[in-house]
């Protein structure tokens, strides 16, 4: 008996743990106090880069326009990956649902001839409406919610 206490009470606990919080360092970027290039009159040409005279530059640029599809696609991966973190966000707010219905319904009483009813059988009717409204919201007690929404957040933000 103690035994299965204590299992019970070590899994109820293993479900109190949060992931670790990752702190990831910040890019070393080099960037110069200025970039410089002389004004030319008239219309800017096409393979404009190549005014920079790096190969480098040339290369990026040139696999850029390669791959034009390919950063689109990873912009509507990022776009889906923000959308996700908004997703899992609203599960920390109340829901709200409303609705209404109506429902008609016809009953023949067949079996006793009834006098003065038409066709002998005796009909009736009934019309019913119905207006519903019901509020949930899931209490965070145990951090799932907000660590689904970190989560997603740091998806969208890698």
């Amino acid at each position: 008996m103690r035994a299965a206490f204590a299992i019970l009470s070590c899994a109820m606990l293993c479900g109190c743990v949060q992931p670790p919080k990752r702190n990831p360092a910040p890019a070393s970027v080099s960037i110069p106090e200025a970039w410089s290039i002389p004004a030319a009159a008239g219309a800017v040409a096409d393979r404009w880069w190549e005014q920079f005279g790096s190969a480098e530059l040339n290369q990026i640029v040139v696999e850029t326009l390669e791959r034009n599809f390919d950063l689109q696609a990873a912009a509507a991966r990022v776009e889906a990956a923000e959308e996700e973190a908004r997703i899992a966000g609203a599960a920390l707010i109340p829901t709200v649902d409303a609705t209404f219905d109506a429902a008609r319904a016809q009953r023949a009483f067949v079996g006793l001839p009834i006098p003065g009813a038409p066709g002998g059988v005796l009909k009736s009717r009934a019309t019913s409406y119905g207006v519903g409204l019901v509020s949930s919201w899931e209490l965070d007690l145990w951090g799932r919610i907000r660590a689904g929404k970190q989560a997603a957040l740091a998806e969208f933000q890698a």
